[in-house]
C-alpha cells in the first residue's frame, strides 16, 4: 500500500491471503505426511471448506493467520534438525517474519487454539526426531539460529508492546474483550452434524439458532471415522506418533467446544478467552490433518479376495443407515430446515467418503 496504486495494492493483498493459506497448510501437511499428494488434498480441502470461505474476509485475518501458523511450524521444525548454515539462516529469518505477522493478526480467540495445535506439533516433532534434534552435528549452528530467531521475535514484539501498551491497558479494563471469561460447551452435536449439509446453506437459509451463515458452517468431520479402521500396512512409527499427538490436540479442543467446562479450568490453557465457536478453524485443520495422515499411509495393493462384494455392500449400507438416522435427528432439532432429499444426499456422500477410506 506504500508502493502501489490503491487498486493494485488491494488486489495483491487479497491474493496474498490465498497464497499464504494454501502454501502454509500445504507445507504443514507435507511436514506431517511426507506425501505431496496427501498434502495437496488437505490444503485444497481446508481452503474450499465452507467455514474457511465464509470467514475468509473477517477482520481477524483468518487465512493469513492459518497460513502464517503453518510456516512458523515448518520453519521451527527445520531449525530443530537442520544442518546447512545458509538454510538455517533462511529458516530463522522466515520464522521471524511469519511469527511476528502471526502475532500482529492480534485476535487471541482464534490464535490460542492454533498455538495449542502448534504445541502438539512441536511435541510430536521432538518425539519423532529426537535423534536428529539432539545430534551433535551442527548443534552450535542450530542453537544460534533458534536463539537468534526467538530473540528477534521477542525484540520486535517487545518494541511493539512498548509502543502500544497504553492501548492494551485501556482494552484490558473493558468488559469486552478485556474482562471476558468464557466457559466451554457452546456447540452441540447437532451443530457439528449440520456441517455435512453446508452445501445447501445460504445467507438466507440456515438453522436459525446458529445466528448467521458464517457461524453455522464448518468442516467435514471425517477424522472420527479413522478410529474405526485398521491402520494400512504403510503406517510407520513416525506416522502413528503424529496421529497420537494430533488426536490429543483434537480431543482437547473438541472437549472445550462441546462440554460444559468451567472457565476456571479453561484458563490454564487460556481457553477462557476463546469462545468455543472460535476453535472451529483449528479443529477443522486438525481433523483434515488426521485424515490425510491416514491416507498418506495407503499403498496400492491387490484387492483382498476375502472381502466380497456382498460384504462391502453390507458395510456401506450399515454406514448409510447410521448416518441417515444421525442427520434426521439433527434436522429435527433445527425444525426440519433441510429437505429429505438434502439429508439423504448428505448421508450418501458422507457414507461414500467413509467407505472410500
Amino acid at each position: 500500500f506504500h508502493c502501489l496504486p490503491p487498486a493494485a495494492a488491494y488486489a495483491c493483498y487479497w491474493q496474498t491471503k490465498g497464497l499464504l493459506l494454501l502454501t502454509g497448510t500445504f507445507s504443514l501437511l507435507l511436514l506431517l505426511t511426507r506425501s505431496s499428494a496427501a498434502a495437496a488434498l488437505g490444503a485444497l480441502w481446508y481452503f474450499f471448506s465452507a467455514y474457511t470461505q465464509w470467514s475468509y474476509s473477517w477482520p481477524s485475518l483468518l487465512p493469513e493467520m492459518v497460513g502464517l501458523f503453518g510456516w512458523v511450524i515448518c520453519c521451527s521444525a527445520y531449525l530443530a534438525v537442520g544442518r546447512s548454515r545458509w538454510r538455517l539462516t533462511l529458516a530463522a529469518l522466515l520464522c521471524v517474519l511469519c511469527a511476528v505477522d502471526f502475532a500482529l493478526c492480534a485476535y487471541p480467540p482464534q490464535q490460542i487454539p492454533l498455538v495449542i495445535f502448534g504445541l502438539a506439533m512441536v511435541g510430536w516433532w521432538l518425539w519423532a526426531h529426537a535423534d536428529l534434534v539432539f545430534c551433535k552435528e551442527r548443534r552450535r549452528a542450530r542453537s544460534l539460529a533458534i536463539g537468534g530467531c526467538w530473540l528477534s521475535i521477542a525484540l520486535v514484539m517487545g518494541l511493539f508492546y512498548f509502543d502500544t501498551q497504553v492501548g492494551f491497558g485501556e482494552i484490558a479494563r473493558t468488559i469486552y474483550p478485556g474482562q471476558r471469561s468464557t466457559a466451554g460447551g457452546a456447540l452441540t452435536a447437532a451443530q457439528m452434524l449440520s456441517h455435512f449439509v453446508d452445501f445447501w446453506k445460504t445467507e438466507a437459509r440456515f438453522p436459525a439458532p446458529l445466528g448467521n451463515i458464517c457461524e453455522s458452517t464448518g468442516y467435514l468431520w471425517l477424522a472420527p471415522a479413522t478410529l474405526l479402521m485398521p491402520w494400512p500396512a504403510g503406517a510407520t512409527r513416525r506416522t502413528r506418533s503424529a496421529n497420537l499427538f494430533l488426536w490429543i490436540a483434537f480431543l482437547l479442543l473438541a472437549a472445550w467446544m462441546l462440554l460444559s467446562i468451567p472457565a476456571g479450568i479453561g484458563k490454564y490453557l487460556l481457553l477462557d478467552k476463546v469462545p468455543p465457536q472460535r476453535c472451529l478453524h483449528a479443529l477443522g485443520l486438525i481433523n483434515i490433518a488426521i485424515v490425510v495422515t491416514y491416507v498418506s499411509t495407503m499403498r496400492p495393493t491387490h484387492a483382498d479376495k476375502a472381502l466380497t462384494l456382498k460384504n462391502d455392500l453390507a458395510a456401506f449400507v450399515g454406514i448409510l443407515i447410521l448416518l441417515l438416522i444421525a442427520f434426521a435427528c439433527m434436522n429435527s432439532v433445527y425444525g426440519r430446515v433441510f429437505t429429505s432429499f438434502e439429508v439423504a444426499t448428505a448421508a450418501v456422500y458422507t457414507a461414500f467418503l467413509i467407505f472410500c477410506l
